[in-house]
This record gives structure tokens, C-alpha cells and sequence, in this order.
């Protein structure tokens, strides 16, 4: 189940959420969820399907490592856009598409 609650976060650090989840192509929920999944303080158990609910139910283990993969691949490539003008219209593009 998907719950929804206020949290009290700093404007800065919910900016830099905000432009990482854009950047990976998720929503701040999603980016947030997988941070606190991929913890990796000893004391936190290793979780094998993401606990946050869909529309669909829980995404399957096999989905979360290929979704791992494909980000590991877009970090690995770095950034493609030269400018900010460039990084928009590829922002639009992946929107559209």
C-alpha cells in the first residue's frame, strides 16, 4: 500500500531530489524509495522487492534489477547534453517519447 504523509524537508536538498529523480526519469517518490532501499547501514535488511506500492501491485524482483541496470548504464554514459538548451530539449524529447 502507498501511504502519503507531510515531511519536513529542506528546500535545497528537496531541489537536488527533485532534479536527480528528473535526471533518472522518476518521480521523487521513486527516487526517494530506492535511497532508502539501497541504504546500506549494516542494521537495514536487504529488502527483494521494492515495498512501495503500485497501481499493480509490488514491482518483482527481476523488473528493480533491470531498472538498476539501465541506471547504471545512463550514469556510466555521463551526460550528453553540452548545454542547457540541449539538456532541455532531450528533457522534452524523453517526455513526449
Amino acid at each position: 500500500m502507498t501511504a502519503t504523509a507531510p515531511i519536513s524537508i529542506r528546500t535545497e536538498i528537496l531541489q537536488r531530489a527533485e532534479r536527480n529523480a528528473r535526471t533518472l526519469g522518476l518521480s521523487v517518490s521513486e527516487y526517494l524509495s530506492r535511497l532508502v532501499l539501497k541504504d546500506t547501514h549494516a542494521a537495514r535488511k536487504k529488502l527483494d522487492v521494492l515495498p512501495v506500492e503500485q497501481g499493480w501491485g509490488p514491482v518483482p524482483t527481476h523488473v528493480e534489477e533491470r531498472w538498476d541496470r539501465e541506471e547504471q548504464a545512463a550514469v556510466a554514459h555521463g551526460p550528453t547534453a553540452h548545454s542547457v538548451a540541449e539538456f532541455r530539449h532531450q528533457l522534452e524529447y524523453h517526455e513526449t517519447n
